[in-house]
């Protein structure tokens, strides 16, 4: 039989921190994508998320929500964020670890649980403010890959080297497809 799905994600919410992940307030994410930096910031209590590319130590590019509007600055060019655009850059409040927080999961509708054959992982579905969300979660309770489909744009990621860091287990390596 397949497990409830509120109960898999509040056990991954438990394997990757719990209370410390649900009182999570800002994170930093760094990574890097063709050659460039990208660095995320997320401010959890004010639904704010900036994207910042880097090239040869300089920006290119920022991006950044501001409620349910957004801007983006490129090449000295200041302007809107299209909605689209928003919604997609929002997504870092409800996916990967941190959309395993209490406070996202108990926004979240359940749409669909499944076993993935040939594999102790099961699939979450959900969705949230029209968008669509999955959580694959391992049989040690922790988030293993991601996705969404917001609008036309769907992204998969793949996660791995989860470490703790501050009593929350990340991911150092996430490999995203889009």
């Amino acid at each position: 039989t397949v497990p409830n799905g509120k109960i898999l994600l509040l056990k991954a919410n438990a394997a990757h921190g719990g209370d410390k992940l649900n009182a999570l307030k800002t994170a930093r994410l760094t990574g890097s994508v063709s050659g460039l930096k990208v660095v995320e910031l997320i401010d959890i209590p004010n639904s704010k998320v900036r994207v910042e590319i880097w090239k040869n130590g300089k920006p290119v590019s920022v991006q950044q929500t501001e409620g349910s509007n957004g801007w983006q600055w490129s090449s000295g060019n200041k302007s809107d964020l299209p909605a689209n655009n928003v919604a997609e850059i929002k997504t870092a409040l409800y996916t990967g670890v941190i959309g395993l927080r209490r406070s996202s999961l108990d926004q979240m509708q359940i749409i669909n649980t499944q076993k993935i054959p040939d594999n102790d992982m099961y699939t979450v579905q959900c969705r949230l403010n029209g968008n669509e969300y999955v959580f694959a979660i391992n049989n040690q309770n922790q988030l293993m890959a991601y996705g969404y489909k917001v609008g036309d744009k769907t992204l998969f990621a793949m996660l791995s080297d989860l470490r703790p860091v501050q009593g929350i287990t990340i991911p150092y390596r996430e490999a995203t497809t889009s």
